[in-house]
């Protein structure tokens, strides 16, 4: 399976991606149209517009293909982590990969193997990548590592030691910004946001 170039939220572009270890067999479509799937997709991803309708067709087209009707629910699992990773290094974070994989197996597989991918793709819990107001643990709710902010006129972050605890002396470090900023959070640290601001996981370069 070949994944085309695919343009990630800070606009950078990676490489084409190549696998020979998925199954690809041909899938009944039950698309209604191309825009449907582009208008569904987007309906709730608005950092996805940096990727150009038709490359997010063409993967979700292959993506589908990977889950034919009549695997067994060990097969789906095992090809679901294969294609979720190749999807990441085309620029996708974990949680949208899950949601894309979804997507593209309604749109064009068959209404069985789509049955069956919301059947399991319910069980997996990605953790997630864009933090928003409220209390986070990393490694339990979100991924640790490095989250940029476009900053808000109301924007306070604060990276816990323990994340139960609000007290002075277990925050590690905190800010109100109104402009870009970052923070980088490890597995076990706690992070309080408050206000308009969204911190998105920087990809690994």
């Amino acid at each position: 399976m070949s994944v085309a170039a695919c343009s990630s939220g800070d606009g950078t572009t990676t490489s084409p991606v190549s696998t020979t270890t998925m199954s690809v067999a041909p899938t009944t479509t039950s698309v209604v149209s191309d825009a449907d799937f582009i208008r569904d997709l987007r309906s709730n991803r608005t950092y996805m517009l940096s990727n150009s309708d038709q490359s997010l067709i063409d993967l979700a087209k292959t993506s589908a293909r990977a889950f034919p009707e009549g695997i067994s629910d060990a097969e789906w699992r095992s090809t679901y982590e294969s294609v979720r990773d190749i999807l990441t290094q085309s620029g996708f974070t974990r949680d949208l990969s899950k949601e894309f994989i979804v997507k593209s197996v309604k749109y064009y597989g068959t209404s069985a193997s789509y049955t069956q991918a919301v059947r399991l793709a319910g069980t997996i819990t990605e953790l997630r990548t864009v933090i928003t107001a409220g209390i986070y643990i990393a490694g339990t709710d979100i991924e640790s590592g490095t989250y940029k902010t476009d900053g808000a006129s109301s924007c306070y972050y604060e990276l816990r030691r323990d994340p139960t605890s609000g007290a002075v002396s277990n925050i590690i470090e905190n800010d109100n910004l109104s402009g870009p900023g970052y923070l980088t959070v490890d597995d076990g640290q706690g992070v309080k946001v408050s206000g308009g601001c969204v911190f998105t996981k920087v990809q690994p370069k």
